[in-house]
């Protein structure tokens, strides 16, 4: 999983949800935690949907990245306007603002769950 791809000591027992996707093609999760499914809605453009939802719409912080392919692409980063407590809305793009698909997508999520 995503743990094994990550340098000595990293901890993500403290994360909420967690996901490694591919957005090449056809979109499918790698590994996951808490992710009960991805929905592909365009280029660049992934819906995670939580498998238990969080206790509020804002009650999380996302960190996503995704594999640069080449000089112009950017950081990913979420949409909070179609995001809620079941799902988060993830972006990715070049630096020209155009929508840009990844054969590796990463997000971590933190925050407290709806039944903690």
């Amino acid at each position: 999983g995503l743990a094994n791809e990550m340098p000595k000591g990293v901890d993500l027992s403290k994360a909420k949800a967690w996901c490694h996707w591919e957005m090449v093609g056809t979109a499918s999760i790698k590994s996951s935690y808490n992710i009960k499914s991805l929905e592909d809605n365009g280029v660049g453009n992934a819906i995670l949907h939580f498998g238990v939802p969080f206790k509020a719409d804002d009650g999380y912080v996302v960190t996503a990245l995704g594999e640069a392919v080449s000089a112009d692409d950017e950081a990913c980063f979420y949409q909070p306007s179609a995001s809620d407590r079941t799902q988060v809305n993830i972006l990715f793009k070049n630096d020209g603002g155009s929508g840009k698909d990844s054969p590796n997508m990463f997000a971590v999520v933190l925050g407290e769950l709806e039944n903690e």
